[in-house]
């Protein structure tokens, strides 16, 4: 007899079904002890992956945050140094206006002082100028008519042509 159906192509129905079988069995075994954990370990690490690219995320925009935070500090910070420095430069003008002001008070009170004792000294000397001229005047005078003068009259004299030419 001459095989027929699936047997002619030389193929064992018997064979072919405890293949089918043991291919089952394995394809069970692989899928419950290496599919499922390969498949668990992939899972937990793409969700690592994840965790940690979002992580990522939150750190590159917490980064940026504090830069901007610290941009922000520093401009404040200029600010605020260039306020100082305009109060400060402000403030020095006015103490060099002031101090300015009060040596030019001051200045002028020695002015007045020395032009009071310019006054004074000329007027003494005026004085003493005037004492002298009558004294030469009475000696002078003397001489002139060759007599000798009482020196308290001389004296009195000279007083009297100081308070007529004064």
């Amino acid at each position: 007899m001459e095989p027929s159906g699936i047997s002619a192509l030389g193929i064992d129905v018997r064979v072919l079904v405890l293949q089918v079988i043991n291919f089952a069995i394995l394809f069970g075994l692989l899928r419950w002890f290496a599919y499922k954990p390969v498949i668990a370990l992939l899972d937990a690490r793409r969700k690592k992956i994840e965790e940690g690219l979002v992580a990522a995320e939150r750190s590159i925009a917490h980064e940026a945050e504090i830069k901007e935070k610290e941009k922000n500090i520093v401009d404040h910070a200029r600010e605020e140094a260039h306020l100082t420095i305009t109060a400060a430069k402000a403030e020095a003008q006015d103490l060099r206006e002031s101090e300015k002001a009060k040596l030019e008070q001051e200045l002028g009170k020695v002015a007045q002082r020395h032009m009071e004792q310019l006054q004074a000294e000329h007027e003494r000397t005026r004085v003493e100028f005037k004492k002298s001229l009558g004294v030469l005047v009475v000696r002078a005078t003397e001489k002139v008519i060759e007599q000798k003068i009482d020196p308290e009259w001389t004296e009195k004299a000279a007083q009297k042509a100081v308070k007529e030419l004064a």
